[in-house]
This record gives C-alpha cells, sequence and structure tokens, in this order.
C-alpha cells in the first residue's frame, strides 16, 4: 500500500493538486494523508475515490473544536502511525489530545507523523520513527522547496521517501526493519 503525506500546505492549491495528482497517478497512493495547516486546501482536490485523512493544523479553527480530531492512529501494512500536525504538545491542544511524543515512545506507536516545522525530515527517536514531509509553500520561510513524503508500509519494512515536488528528485530516505 502506497501512503502520500502532505502537510503545511498554507492555501498553495496548485502546489496541493500537483502533489496530489503525482502521488496517485504516478507513485500509485491509494491513501492520501493531510496533516494540517490549512485543513480546508484539500476541498479543492478531487480525490476520486482515493482515501483522504486529515488532522488539523493548529491554526485551524476546527483544533480547537476537536472535530474532526487533532490527533488520530491509523495502521497501515501492519505499522501504526500517529498522525499530528505538531510533533510535541501545543498550548492549543485540547485537554483530551494525546501528547505526541509520549504516544510515540509508548508502545502504540511506531511511527509519529507530523508536520508544524516546514523542515522535511525523517528521524529515529527512543521507540519510535519520526516523519515530517516538509511543505507545499512556493516560497516558505525556512528555505526548503515543496516537499511531499511517499510511504510503502510493508508486515516488516518501511520504506519513506521525501520528494521535491517540481524536481521530482528524492530530497530524503530511509528503510526501516520493524523490531
Amino acid at each position: 500500500m502506497i501512503i502520500c503525506v502532505v502537510g503545511d500546505t498554507h492555501g498553495e492549491i496548485e502546489n496541493l493538486r500537483k502533489a496530489f495528482r503525482k502521488a496517485v497517478n504516478s507513485l500509485h497512493a491509494e491513501t492520501f494523508i493531510h496533516l494540517g495547516d490549512d485543513y480546508d486546501d484539500m476541498k479543492a482536490v478531487e480525490s476520486g475515490g482515493t482515501e483522504v485523512i486529515q488532522v488539523p493544523g493548529i491554526f485551524s479553527s476546527y483544533y480547537q473544536k476537536n472535530k474532526p480530531e487533532n490527533r488520530i492512529i491509523c495502521t497501515f501494512g501492519g505499522w501504526k502511525f500517529l498522525l499530528s500536525h505538531t510533533p510535541v504538545t501545543d498550548a492549543k491542544d485540547l485537554p483530551t489530545d494525546k501528547d505526541p511524543q509520549i504516544t510515540a515512545q509508548s508502545d502504540v506507536v511506531d511511527v509519529l507523523l507530523h508536520a508544524h516545522t516546514h523542515i522535511p525530515e525523517i528521524a529515529t527517536e527512543p521507540g519510535y520513527i519520526r516523519i515530517n514531509p516538509g511543505n507545499l509553500r512556493q516560497k516558505d520561510k525556512k528555505g526548503y522547496p515543496p516537499t511531499f513524503c511517499i510511504l510503502d508500509p510493508q508486515p516488516n519494512t518501511l520504506d519513506v521517501k521525501v520528494y521535491q515536488l517540481y524536481s521530482d528528485q528524492v530530497f530524503l530516505s530511509r528503510k526501516f526493519t520493524k523490531q
């Protein structure tokens, strides 16, 4: 199962559409995950039957309503993922929101998928894998190009690639083996 993950679209609808088309048409993604900022951007994308999963970013009005949930746990290919806009707790969290770090460090999840920092990253933390797809902004304040992530979770392996949106080059890549 191929999964595309994006974050921090911030109204860059054309870049979001381009990432979606590449993920679904060229890379054969079956699921598309949006990790927030801005939640409503996905309304402009014709999903055409592709499963879309979203969590709101902290600047979204949805974040304070907890509808949809701010953090979600999903299982793909035997790997458990925590979907969160932030990698750590935030002052805007609701009292019922899971702490991303504590949840990831427990045996509840294998992978923390997050956005918020705008920095593409694939990291190994004590007890879990942390992945940030980067951002899809045309000109980002952190200086990174628009990027998105492709995951291929299999029962014993997780292949992770972060692609540059315009060049199609792999920006980051790692393969993990389940312990």
